[in-house]
């Protein structure tokens, strides 16, 4: 085995477990952003309710047993979109692209959630606390209502029905007022408004969907990006010591300008050139 390969078997498994080590460091820095929010709810981790059809009374739903639902996803089961519903009466079902299924139609989503004691208290207790929802994707038209209040409301509507302004959103975030939460049981009604076999109708990507404390998520987001850069910078300085560590000289062919006459151009000679990046 030559030199270069030895120096490469030496070099590749220190950059790689050094790569690991920085990556684990990284992961713990993005986990521990939720672990230390007492607020943090994944509203993904319990199950999800929806079905056709919204009446105004549904913005104050609390009891989940109240009605009949279309479709219940369990906890982390996956993206909430209308087209998962069944048609209303054994309607027809029409192919996603189809021109014919652009029909307008309201649906419902419920998330019931608990706020521990803790966290409730922490938010008063905090001046600088700003509690918020955050949705990946979420669509056509919507409205959010939070224990019967409405905080955020995107339906533009013309007058047949018509959606005129699509709100089709995602990595949403949606202040909430502090007097509207509750210490303990929570609900949460989606009111959506789109067709029925769009990809945007619903709850359009799998995660992440959370309550959690606004402020500290900007102050973890500074940090998480501090600790992107430290490793990327880590991990480019690691690599030239390696290089000049193991390759300190290295030979190369020089050969002069043979554009001028005055050079030779026969002449090629070797040179010892010092590797150092800074």
């Amino acid at each position: 085995m030559d030199d270069q390969k030895i120096k490469a078997s030496v070099i590749a498994p220190i950059l790689i477990t050094v790569l690991m080590g920085l990556m684990l460091l990284l992961m713990s820095q993005i986990s521990g952003a939720n672990i230390n929010d007492p607020l943090y709810t994944d509203l993904k981790a319990i199950p999800l309710y929806a079905k056709n059809g919204f009446l105004p009374s549904y913005a104050d739903l609390r009891d989940v047993g109240s009605l009949e639902w279309d479709l219940v996803k369990p906890p982390h089961g996956g993206k909430i979109v209308m087209a998962d519903l069944p048609a209303p009466d054994g309607g027809p079902r029409y192919g996603r692209y189809s021109p014919a299924a652009r029909a307008i139609e309201e649906f419902t989503i419920f998330i019931p959630f608990t706020l521990e004691k803790e966290a409730y208290q922490k938010i008063w207790e905090d001046p600088s606390s700003y509690p918020a929802l955050y949705f990946a994707g979420i669509g056509e038209n919507w409205e959010v209502f939070l224990n019967g209040h409405s905080i955020a409301k995107q339906i533009f509507l013309n007058a047949s029905g018509d959606i005129a302004r699509f709100r089709n959103m995602y990595n949403t975030s949606i202040p909430v007022s502090k007097g509207y939460l509750n210490e303990g049981e929570n609900f949460l009604v989606i009111h959506i408004i789109g067709a029925r076999s769009s990809k945007w109708t619903g709850l359009r990507y799998t995660s992440p969907y959370n309550l959690r404390d606004s402020s500290r998520a900007t102050y973890d987001f500074k940090g998480i990006i501090n600790a992107v850069m430290n490793t990327v910078f880590m991990f480019a300085g690691l690599y030239h010591i390696m290089i000049y560590a193991f390759r300190k000289t290295d030979k190369y062919i020089f050969q002069p300008d043979c554009r001028n006459r005055d050079n030779n151009c026969t002449h090629i000679r070797t040179f010892d050139l010092l590797i150092l990046h800074i």
